[in-house]
């Protein structure tokens, strides 16, 4: 399988301006993804990350 990663970066690019941060994450995110911030313990798994970006832009007022 081949990927154009100059196309999937404008898309994800693309959508993060509109607003449409969890539309990447249900697109390009895998279900076993970890992420972490800084020295926060590691949120694993899509579901978990989900939830915590739904909490982040929960309190977003402006971008």
């Amino acid at each position: 399988m081949s990927i154009d990663l100059k196309a999937t970066f404008e898309d994800i690019q693309s959508l993060v301006l509109q607003g449409k941060a969890m539309e990447v994450l249900e697109k390009y995110y895998g279900e076993d993804v970890v992420m972490q911030e800084n020295e926060a313990p590691a949120t694993i798994g899509k579901a978990a990350n989900r939830q915590r970006e739904l909490e982040f832009f929960s309190k977003v007022v402006e971008f």
